[in-house]
């Protein structure tokens, strides 16, 4: 029998998918037993409100689900999926931040009961600051924000990513060259005497501060290029 198509309700969306091993798993145990009926597929106003990772295994392990309607409020309907979501996983203290600080903005936007940011971190039992930092990051770099919610990156990590993003998008200083005059210092480069244009250009086709600059990228995961050491192209500068 085929399955019917069923969209996915933003409360559902509120909280991460599984991780790609845990969905295959999720897929092999359903071929081998057939779908849980103690766990089935939660709808509310026609879309699923708990279930979306059974909802598409099912559909992967060509298995019939089972589903039952949810009958309520709207704030009925969250406060349900929080029960069945924000307490079932194993979410990093980043990922229940990020999920609280989500609530509280879909609940400033829906006409429902509105949450604050401290119950919204009592509620998911994680730091308060970290609510404040994730809904920051929400605000600022939605696609840092989604690396947070699935558990790609945690809140330490995504500040510091959007802080390098924006130095970077800083504007770029312009240096005028005038032969006439000595060029006494550059960047801890001295000189007493006249330096020459093509000499000049060898300089500022150089980072500066480069070993400043390399510091600030010591906290980048293993194996990842820090962008500020990146040449820049002579062009960008005035001469």
């Amino acid at each position: 029998m085929p399955h019917k198509n069923y969209h996915f309700h933003p409360i559902a969306e509120m909280y991460p998918r599984m991780s790609h091993d845990e969905f295959n798993n999720l897929i092999g145990s359903m071929e081998e037993r057939g779908f849980d009926s103690s766990h089935p597929i939660v709808l509310f106003e026609g879309k699923i409100l708990d279930g979306i990772n059974r909802y598409l295994a099912s559909k992967e392990a060509n298995v019939t689900p089972v589903f039952i309607e949810f009958e309520g409020t709207i704030d009925e309907a969250i406060i349900k999926s929080r029960d069945l979501n924000a307490f079932r996983r194993h979410l990093s203290s980043s990922q229940k931040a990020m999920i609280a600080a989500k609530e509280v903005v879909a609940s400033r936007v829906n006409n429902g009961v509105k949450i604050t940011v401290k119950n919204a971190s009592a509620i998911y039992a994680t730091s308060l600051t970290y609510v404040k930092q994730a809904m920051q990051i929400l605000e600022k770099n939605d696609p840092i924000a989604k690396l947070v919610f699935n558990g790609s990156m945690n809140i330490k990590e995504a500040l510091y990513r959007i802080e390098e993003i924006v130095r970077l998008e800083q504007p770029r200083p312009e240096f005028d060259f005038d032969s006439s005059n000595n060029m006494e210092s550059y960047d801890g480069i001295t000189s007493d005497t006249p330096i020459s244009q093509s000499e000049y250009n060898n300089i500022v086709e150089l980072v500066p501060s480069l070993p400043l600059m390399a510091s600030r990228c010591t906290h980048l995961p293993n194996g990842q290029n820090c962008p500020l050491l990146q040449i820049r192209d002579q062009s960008t500068f005035h001469r």
